[in-house]
């Protein structure tokens, strides 16, 4: 049973994401996709009929991963979405004997991988349809973002004028900042995920959640108050634009930092997993406890 099986890996994640995705709480997901395109992609919409210019494919998918209400917003979401994460259920004791514990664990990881990486797909694929009809594939940015001030000084402060700051592009193309935008979305999403883990082997899973509430939600506070301890917290170092100046091609924090910060978390948290998964108690079974 210590010898690790692939097919006992993916039977194990395969399984997982069958019964999330079949879920009723995937109904919480379209609502919050509805929220995202109100409050990030509409306003943008309305911005390019003013002007008359199309939107970037990859823009309002920009725009949502780039504001400090949503990256707090959609990882409560996804914690939401994968809230009994890992699953114990009366098949559990059963699996974990069947193909043993580490083989178990490290499906657990893929299942967790994958439903993140559905999440985030999720997020720009309705990005992209709430826009649809005014956006189009261009390699720079549209006139929509970067001329809207100017065109529509009136409008200069309005909430949508501030989704693409010039943060972004003044510092990055589109494909570069959506590309590191996902990426960073991605990363939170597992690192959310991992805490959950963790703190489930030790049969503390509502403190794991709790302590990922607590991390965005200060996070998304330290962000609003620019104190330099915003980069000790997740969301700060997911949200590219906070990592740049305005004006000036500076950055205020490197953002290969930010790459750094996530691996070591996920690196730490995914090697304590395997260190406490051989006293573990959450895979007898919950009335065990």
């Amino acid at each position: 049973m210590s010898n690790l099986s692939f097919r006992g890996i993916l039977g194990t994640a395969r399984t997982e994401y069958v019964k999330w995705i079949c879920s009723s709480r995937m109904l919480i997901f379209l609502c919050a996709l509805i929220f995202i395109s109100q409050f990030a992609v509409s306003p943008l919409v309305e911005m390019s009929e003013q002007t008359g210019v199309k939107l970037g494919l990859f823009e309002p998918f920009i725009a949502a991963a780039n504001s400090d209400v949503l990256m707090m917003i959609m990882p409560v979401v996804f914690i939401t979405l994968i809230g009994d994460f890992p699953k114990n259920d009366g098949n559990l004791l059963f699996s974990v004997q069947r193909i043993g514990r580490k083989n178990w664990l490290i499906g657990q990881m893929l299942f967790l991988i994958i439903s993140a990486l559905t999440f985030l797909v999720g997020v720009i694929i309705s990005t992209i349809i709430s826009a649809a009809g005014h956006i189009k594939w261009s390699a720079q940015w549209s006139a929509t973002v970067t001329d809207y001030s100017r065109l529509f000084p009136e409008n200069a402060d309005s909430f949508g004028a501030g989704l693409i700051p010039e943060n972004l592009y003044y510092q990055y193309v589109p494909l570069r900042s959506a590309a590191n935008s996902a990426a960073f979305m991605l990363l939170l999403l597992v690192l959310c995920g991992l805490v959950m883990l963790v703190f489930a082997e030790l049969g503390k899973k509502l403190i794991g959640i709790g302590i990922d509430v607590f991390l965005l939600v200060a996070g998304g506070a330290a962000i609003y108050l620019e104190t330099k301890l915003r980069w000790a917290f997740p969301c700060c170092n997911a949200i590219v634009k906070t990592h740049f100046t305005k004006f000036f091609r500076r950055q205020i924090y490197e953002i290969s930092y930010s790459y750094i910060y996530f691996v070591v978390l996920i690196v730490i948290l995914v090697a304590l997993a395997f260190v406490l998964l051989k006293n573990a108690d959450f895979i007898t079974s919950e009335e065990d406890r």
